[in-house]
């Protein structure tokens, strides 16, 4: 039986990086389990665009440097390699949004299950919830 890909949420690799989030534990306790079933882990590149945003915005004191964030995204791209959308998947996307306009789903969100439910991944995630009203099936500790 083949490893189950899983697709990296931006949660879960913030909170993996960040040891005072309070999901840092229970992202490490994810990663482990993953590791431990063999997934082939991917980071969709959604999630590496909103990942930056918040290392930037996250700095705690002006010695803390965009090389920083840059080096920490450059790990997580060497372990976890990206994978691209395509343009089904905006398409998808930008569809599901219209269809849950009461709910705070963003763009990468929608993207990222576009992503999972045409490859077949599970989505490891900190946001079940938004995850499975787009029809996409989580990974969970």
């Amino acid at each position: 039986m083949r490893p189950p890909l899983i697709f990296l949420d931006t949660g879960p690799l913030k909170a993996l990086l960040d040891t005072r989030d309070q999901f840092h534990q229970r992202s490490r306790h994810m990663f482990a389990l993953a590791t431990a079933s063999r997934a082939r882990l991917r980071t969709p590149v959604p999630a590496l665009l909103e990942l930056h945003r918040l290392l930037i915005q996250r700095r705690q004191s002006p010695h803390d440097t965009a090389a920083a964030a840059h080096r920490a995204l450059a790990a997580l791209v060497e372990a976890y390699p990206p994978e691209h959308t395509v343009e089904t998947d905006m398409s998808h996307a930008l569809e599901s949004l219209a269809r849950f306009p009461d709910q705070k789903i963003t763009l990468a969100d929608a993207s990222i299950a576009s992503m999972a439910l045409r490859l077949g991944a599970l989505v490891m995630t900190l946001d079940e919830c938004h995850f499975r009203l787009l029809g996409a099936r989580t990974f969970s500790a």
